[in-house]
């Protein structure tokens, strides 16, 4: 117990401030041309679900079972493998270089 109540609100303030930062750049992603190219060919692709369309392929059901879970599964783990990351190469630096 001693272990969580020490240095709470730094840890807290870093915790929230790597969310923030982590959820601006999903959020900017939103604008880029990529999305935009996204956006473009899923309603075609939906409108062709079920329906022989020239030169678009339905997805499988599979696919369409799967990718929700999938997408979930990268929008938290990334971040978390991000944290993850500096948060060893922080421990690695100050072993390193005590003063930091």
């Amino acid at each position: 117990m001693r272990f969580i109540k020490r240095n709470w609100k730094t840890r807290t303030l870093v915790i929230l401030t790597l969310s923030a930062l982590v959820s601006l750049i999903f959020y900017s992603l939103e604008f880029t041309q990529w999305a935009g190219g996204i956006n473009e060919v899923l309603p075609v692709v939906e409108e062709c679900i079920g329906i022989d369309c020239e030169g678009v392929r339905p997805p499988s059901s599979f696919l369409m079972k799967i990718l929700p879970f999938a997408k979930v599964l990268m929008l938290t783990l990334v971040p978390a493998s991000i944290v993850v990351g500096i948060r060893a190469a922080y421990k690695l630096t100050s072993r390193v270089m005590p003063s930091l």
